[in-house]
C-alpha cells in the first residue's frame, strides 16, 4: 500500500472512530409493531425455575401464566401491554389468589423477548426470555425430523 493511501485510511478510520460512525455500512432492524408482538410467547426466567406463557392480543390485553417447577400456574390478566420502540411494558393483575402480583417489562422485537419480572411485594426478581410458541415448535420439529432422519441412515 502506498504511503498515501495509507495515510488515507488512517485518516478515514480515525475519522469514523472519532464520529461514532463505522465504516461497514449499517441497517439497523425497524422496531417491531403491535401486529407482529401480538401472539403467543414461550419461555424460561434465568435459572430454568419459572416458566411463562404469555398470550397477547391484537387489542393490547391478554393473559399470562407463570409456573414454578411443577407446581400449578399462577395467572395474570394482561390488561394492556404497550410497545414504545423496542421497549415493551405489561400491567398485569392476578387472576388467582395464591398469585404474587408482578411487574413485567423489557425489550422486544418479532422472535423473542428479554423481560424483567420483579415482585410488587417481596425483592424477589428474574430475567426472563420468551419465543414465540410457534417458532420454537417449529425449530424443534425441524430438529427432531433431522435427527430421525440421521437414526434410520444409521441402522
Amino acid at each position: 500500500m502506498k504511503p498515501t493511501i495509507f495515510r488515507a485510511a488512517v485518516l478515514l478510520t480515525a475519522f469514523l472512530l472519532a464520529s461514532g460512525r463505522s465504516a461497514q455500512p449499517r441497517s439497523e432492524i425497524p422496531p417491531p409493531r403491535e401486529d407482529e408482538v401480538a401472539g403467543v410467547w414461550v419461555g424460561f426466567d434465568q435459572d430454568f425455575a419459572h416458566f411463562f406463557r404469555i398470550e397477547l392480543a391484537k387489542q393490547g390485553n391478554g393473559v399470562c401464566a407463570k409456573l414454578y417447577f411443577d407446581e400449578p400456574a399462577q395467572l395474570y390478566n394482561v390488561q394492556r401491554w404497550s410497545l414504545d420502540g423496542i421497549s415493551i411494558s405489561f400491567e398485569l393483575a392476578p387472576i388467582d389468589d395464591a398469585a404474587d402480583p408482578i411487574l413485567l417489562s423489557g425489550q422486544a422485537n418479532r422472535s423473542a423477548m428479554l423481560l424483567d419480572v420483579a415482585s410488587k411485594t417481596t425483592r424477589w426478581k428474574r430475567k426472563v426470555s420468551l419465543v414465540r410458541e410457534e417458532d420454537f415448535a417449529a425449530k424443534n420439529r425441524k430438529a427432531k425430523e433431522s435427527i430421525q432422519r440421521f437414526r434410520a441412515r444409521e441402522k
